[in-house]
């Protein structure tokens, strides 16, 4: 019948669409029992409304008055005060990121999806200046965990060890260069 997203205007009840034409068509009878069998071209339905208008004024009544009954029975969006005391309709990114979750299977230790994860956080920490122990802060794991629940944040201590060995790394090479010159 009807292919696509649901038709939620009352309208469709006195049209079809036909998918090979791209049309429209008006299927309310007339007195001899005859489809009205009009064409119209797309899916508009202020369209198909002001053909009911022009040519079925009692079809085009009701029409008004199925809408106007689905506006007042349709469910409200409860209005919310925000912290920055502004009403609000919208959810908060709280309401969105927070929904739960099964449990999941995260990447393992040596995957490369878990170790592109950890280089993105490295580099993260390092490019803002940020403590490493952000790492640990629950709000942070949790915001990164919602994010992309399959990657187990690792602790402070498992950055610590990789900027040390890091550091001394570099120290080394420091030293070397030094020696040589």
């Amino acid at each position: 019948m009807l292919a696509g997203r649901k038709r939620e205007s009352y309208v469709w009840t006195y049209f079809k669409y036909n998918d090979e034409k791209e049309k429209s068509i008006c299927i309310v009878k007339n007195k001899n029992g005859e489809q009205c069998g009009k064409e119209m071209a797309g899916k508009n339905t202020s369209n198909l409304k002001t053909h009911l208008s022009r040519f079925h004024g009692s079809e085009y009544e009701k029409v008004t008055e199925e809408e106007k009954k689905m506006k007042t029975e349709k469910p409200k969006t409860e209005i919310v005060p925000s912290k920055t005391g502004v009403a609000s309709s919208q959810r908060s990114l709280q309401e969105c990121m927070w929904k739960t979750q099964g449990s999941v299977k995260k990447w393992s230790c040596d995957s490369l999806q878990y170790s592109e994860r950890v280089d993105v956080l490295e580099n993260f920490l390092n490019d803002t200046g940020y403590p490493v122990s952000l790492v640990n802060k629950p709000c942070f794991r949790a915001m990164l965990t919602k994010f992309d629940p399959k990657f187990g944040v690792p602790g402070q201590s498992a950055y610590y060890f990789l900027h040390r060995s890091q550091c001394l790394f570099a120290v080394s090479l420091l030293l070397c260069a030094s020696v040589s010159v």
